[in-house]
Formats: C-alpha cells, sequence, structure tokens
C-alpha cells in the first residue's frame, strides 16, 4: 500500500486570515480580556465565556495569549444595537 504525502503549497497562504489582518487600521489597539471587560463593564470571565460560546467580540490568538482589535469589539457593541 502506497501512502501520499500531502504537497503544501506554500503560496496557499489562508487568505481570509490575511484579509482579516489587513483589514485593520494601522492606528487600531490590541486589548486584552481584562481591558475589553472594563470596556464593556463585565467580568472577565463572562468575556471568556462569550468567546467560549462564540457570542462576544472576535478574537484572536497572539502566541498563547488572546486579544482583541478595539475596532472588532466596537463593532461587535454596535451590532448589538449599542
Amino acid at each position: 500500500m502506497h501512502l501520499r504525502t500531502p504537497v503544501h503549497d506554500p503560496s496557499a497562504i489562508h487568505n481570509e486570515e490575511r484579509a482579516m489582518s489587513m483589514a485593520h487600521d494601522p492606528d487600531d489597539t490590541l486589548l486584552t480580556i481584562k481591558e475589553v471587560a472594563v470596556m464593556v463593564r463585565a467580568p472577565e470571565g463572562t468575556v471568556r465565556y462569550w468567546r467560549f460560546m462564540g457570542t462576544g467580540p472576535r478574537s484572536i490568538k497572539v502566541g498563547k495569549r488572546v486579544c482583541f482589535w478595539k475596532s472588532d469589539v466596537l463593532q461587535w457593541l454596535e451590532d448589538l444595537g449599542g
């Protein structure tokens, strides 16, 4: 039985991820969970729960840290009707 090794195409970079990272203003700020919690006046645990459930603002991982673009948090709040 011959198993084929998957061929990795280095030009097939995740276009969606690249577009997301380029969509932010260079002056945008990365926020921590704690900073988002202060901003939305909710406990940190609630922000973590929203992230776990997929109902909170869009988050990204920077290394091992969870961060949020400030513009994404503001857009999320606006989408909630606030």
